[in-house]
């Protein structure tokens, strides 16, 4: 175990003559796996995938040189080919970072059946305290779009919580399941908080414009701006300020009101689960004006 640590490290470090002294100490087929991802580290993706493939050919069990092959066409952008590569190796023999890889590829390829397969296939295998906390998260990730897309909203929404970790993906999920229930004030606070975090980031971008006209509570002037300026940091910035005004507006008047409760978990990410009437009356006799023309 202290050689393969040792290797890694080196690999990392682009040492790869020593890698390469440490590799030849080992016995097959240990060998002929790090050899594997020494060639991919040294020499590139085309070579790690030419290396896997002639190895493969003489032992076809080796399910960590699939697994290596599935890393290399995931690096070439080739999602299909990566994940029934992976689902090769995990059919010949378990491996934690093969199923987490499988789950994350079918993940960004839109294939959830494939998702809720594997999961069925291999959880008992998981050990959860096994994980690494990148690892964990990204796990907890892939089963929460697995949950959005089957219609578990709050399942979703409570993975998405237990996520510690600061990556987009988080924040754009959250908001997309907002979305879903119509929730828009929450679903533009949670892209403006991935914004705050990763900015200008394309899909919170995107996420945040397409709810925007959904909120008639946001003045003309602000709507204008946006339509002006669609990728301006500064009209963002102003919606989030005029939203934080409006709370603080209300909470001078009635710090304990149904509508300032509702507005102040909405700024901060939280999901009631109905607007109060006095805050839906409100926002209509404040929409009424102009219904007619924005429907059109």
């Amino acid at each position: 175990m202290k050689v393969i640590i040792k290797i890694t490290t080196l690999l990392q470090q682009e040492n790869y003559a020593e890698a390469r002294e440490c590799i030849e100490q080992l016995d097959n087929p240990q060998r002929t796996i790090w050899t594997g991802w020494l060639t991919v580290y040294q020499c590139g993706l085309e070579a790690g995938e030419r290396f896997c493939l002639a190895s493969l050919k003489s032992d076809s069990t080796n399910s960590e040189l699939w697994a290596i092959l599935g890393w290399v066409y995931w690096e070439q952008e080739y999602p299909q080919k990566a994940l029934a590569t992976y689902q090769k190796s995990l059919s010949i023999e378990w491996s934690l970072p093969a199923y987490l890889n499988a789950i994350s590829v079918a993940c960004e390829a839109g294939l959830i059946a494939i998702v809720q397969e594997l999961i069925d296939a291999y959880e008992n295998n998981l050990q959860l305290h096994d994980l690494s906390t990148y690892e964990l998260h990204g796990y907890l990730l892939c089963k929460a779009i697995l949950a959005r897309e089957s219609g578990k909203s709050t399942e979703a929404l409570q993975l998405l919580n237990s996520i510690e970790v600061l990556k987009p993906e988080v924040f754009i999920l959250r908001g997309h399941i907002f979305r879903d229930e119509f929730l828009y004030l929450q679903s533009m606070m949670a892209y403006q908080e991935g914004l705050d975090c990763f900015p200008m980031h394309p899909v919170l971008l995107e996420g945040f414009q397409s709810v925007l006209h959904h909120l008639p509570s946001i003045p003309k002037g602000v709507h204008s701006l946006m339509a002006d300026q669609p990728n301006s940091l500064e009209a963002f910035l102003k919606v989030r300020a005029y939203l934080e005004r409006t709370r603080a507006e209300l909470l001078e008047r009635d710090a304990e009101s149904p509508e300032v409760q509702h507005l102040s978990a909405a700024i901060h990410g939280r999901n009631p689960p109905s607007p109060p009437v006095g805050y839906v009356e409100e926002l209509f006799d404040d929409y009424a004006d102009r219904f007619e023309s924005h429907l059109v």
